[in-house]
């Protein structure tokens, strides 16, 4: 199975570097022009099927996509949402990582009131891989998804359900390309966070 999965366009909040809510939330200008050159990017790209997250800036995002793979079936799902943040929705990234620095919690396991952590994503993500791949064995999913669940992915095939640990090489840009393919050795990481489409 090979999975091409894709971070959503720039939101108002992504701009002003705000933790953001996981389902509202749609796109700037910026974030429209960038999900136009992601879905040219995509355009002759052969999909069985589209998967993707339920969030208003998931949608806006897959709605240029499509315009390409309009005879691809695509199903919404929560399982692609972004991570929790719970009550710190709203918060500055800067604020955020305060809080989660002040806690006794390490990196993964540090849980806002009422949100996920890290590791509550990672799972979430390998649980929803795993049922996919024996679903689609052998073919090509795209997925329309957030930065979390992309740097998700990038951990579990690089080191499987071991708890992550705050380190470099995880950026998302919007609009980003990753592409990760699996068989029965286990999950290979091709293409992360590529942009060339967007300069």
């Amino acid at each position: 199975m090979k999975i091409t999965s894709v971070r959503h366009g720039e939101t108002k909040r992504n701009k002003e570097k705000i933790v953001q809510e996981q389902v509202e939330g749609g796109l700037t200008k910026e974030g429209i022009d960038q999900a136009k050159r992601l879905a040219k990017r995509l355009s002759n790209e052969v999909f069985d099927k589209i998967y993707c997250s339920d969030a208003q800036r998931a949608k806006e995002t897959a709605r240029e996509i499509i315009k390409f793979h309009s005879n691809i079936p695509m199903e919404y799902t929560e399982e692609l949402r972004e991570m929790d943040a719970g009550e710190n929705i709203g918060l500055s990234w800067e604020e955020h990582s305060k809080k989660r620095d002040e806690s006794n919690e390490s990196f993964a396991i540090f849980k806002p009131k009422n949100g996920e952590s890290i590791m509550d994503l990672v799972i979430r993500i390998h649980n929803f891989i795993n049922n996919l791949y024996s679903k689609h064995k052998g073919e090509h999913i795209l997925l329309i998804t957030h930065g979390g669940t992309n740097k998700a992915l990038k951990h579990l095939s690089e080191k499987g359900l071991v708890e992550p640990i705050r380190e470099k090489g995880y950026k998302q840009d919007n609009c980003c390309v990753n592409i990760v393919e699996y068989d029965e050795n286990g999950a290979k990481l091709i293409l992360y966070n590529c942009v060339k489409h967007l300069v």
